[in-house]
Parts: structure tokens; C-alpha cells; sequence
């Protein structure tokens, strides 16, 4: 069950209270004072404040400004108990955070409305709060694997094209010889190397219509294995 802190000087009321929400099941945590408060919050952070406005030393108002001020406590379901039913106080407390009021005197079910009300929302924003949480992890994984999806296809890129220097080379330095050449046997041995080129650059170029396709999304998990042979020269 929810945890509650019950912040009230007032030993008749505070006893009151804490009977009837540990009736309904709740864990109850008391504090006599606005500084006892502050302590139990730190040692043990509840799911829901309760808190009287008048109290001697610190008051109400000085509580819920103490938490509202600290990351860990400020989203704290914070509920103001007080025996004033102006407009103006009302005002002041939601200015300053708090989510709802009671007013002295009120009923049990007042009580029990109040606090439920308050847990039910609480929860509904945590649920939220995760549903979104798990949402941007999941964006941010995409967005991780098309980095590394990026990251890739520049590396195969730069592979590719240092491979198509290989046979551009290798035919320039054969055109160069065929036209040296001194005999049929010379020139049928050049015009084999420009053949064998010629199939190597058809290989690349077929890499290369594929790589598009290997690299998609929906392929991302592709290890390419190029395996252009050896190099001639």
C-alpha cells in the first residue's frame, strides 16, 4: 500500500488520522512539527504529504517551499490541512505547489476522497512518466542504430572505392603495355589482364547496386565480407 507522511502538532487530530488511514490499509508515517516532517521525508520518502498549515516553528507554508525546492521531494502529492477556508490561503498554497486542501473540520470520506484522489493521480502521472521514459530509449536505440548504420555504410563506401582504384590502375598500366607490345603473345597476354579487370569492375559495380539493399534498416544486423581477391601489380 501507499506510503503517507502525516505532518500535524495538534496530538488529538494526528492520533485521529493515523487511526483511520491505517484502517484503510495505508502505511502511515507521523511528525509532531514541520522539522520532525523534513527529517522523516529524507529518511523515508512517502507517496503522499499531509500537512497542517498552522504549526508553531515551522509552519505549513515553510514545509511544502523546503520540499518543493528539493529535486528528490518536489513531486511529492502534497495535501494541506487547515482550519481557514479563505480564498486567500487557498491561493497562497497553490502558488506554491500544493495539490489540494481540507478544511477543519471534514468528514472521513472527505478524508478518504482526498487521499485516494491524490495517490490515483500520482500514479497515473508515474505510469506516464515511464510510458515516456521507455519511448525515448526506445528512440534513442533507433537512433544509435542508424549512426552505427551510417558509420558503416561509410566504412563499406571507402572500401569500395579504394577497390575500384585497384583495377582502373591495373587497366591503365595494361593499355599502356598492349601498346608496346611486340607480338600477338604480348598482346593476348594484356588483353587478358584488361579482361580480367573488366570482370573485376562488373564484380564492384554489382557490390555496389547491392549495398543500398545490405545496409537497409531492416538489415542492419549484415556483416559484409567483401572479398575482392588479389591485387594485380
Amino acid at each position: 500500500m501507499p506510503q503517507i507522511l502525516l505532518i500535524e502538532d495538534e496530538p488529538l487530530i494526528r492520533d485521529s488520522l493515523e487511526d483511520v488511514l491505517n484502517l484503510e490499509g495505508y502505511k502511515l508515517t507521523t511528525a509532531q512539527n514541520g522539522r520532525a516532517g523534513i527529517e522523516a521525508v529524507q529518511t523515508d520518502l512517502p507517496d503522499l504529504i499531509i500537512c497542517d498549515i498552522n504549526m508553531p516553528d515551522m509552519n505549513g507554508y515553510s514545509v511544502l517551499e523546503r520540499l518543493r525546492s528539493n529535486p528528490q521531494t518536489r513531486d511529492v502529492p502534497f495535501v494541506f490541512l487547515t482550519a481557514r477556508s479563505g480564498r486567500e490561503d487557498q491561493r497562497k498554497g497553490m502558488e506554491m505547489g500544493a495539490d489540494d486542501f481540507l478544511t477543519k473540520p471534514f468528514t472521513v470520506d472527505e478524508l478518504l476522497r482526498t487521499v485516494r484522489t491524490r495517490l490515483t493521480r500520482q500514479e497515473m502521472i508515474q505510469q506516464q512518466y515511464k510510458t515516456e521514459k521507455s519511448r525515448n530509449q526506445t528512440l534513442q536505440q533507433k537512433v544509435r542504430t542508424q549512426e552505427d548504420l551510417v558509420a558503416m555504410k561509410a566504412k563499406l563506401l571507402d572500401k569500395v572505392i579504394e577497390e575500384f582504384r585497384t583495377p582502373l590502375s591495373n587497366v591503365n598500366m595494361a593499355l599502356s603495355m598492349l601498346g608496346r607490345a611486340g607480338s600477338d603473345e604480348e598482346r593476348e597476354r594484356y588483353i587478358g589482364i584488361l579482361r580480367q579487370e573488366y570482370s573485376r569492375q562488373v564484380g564492384l559495380i554489382n557490390e555496389v547496386s547491392n549495398l543500398q539493399e545490405m545496409t537497409s534498416p531492416k538489415n542492419s544486423g549484415f556483416a559484409p565480407n567483401f572479398n575482392m581477391g588479389n591485387k594485380f601489380i
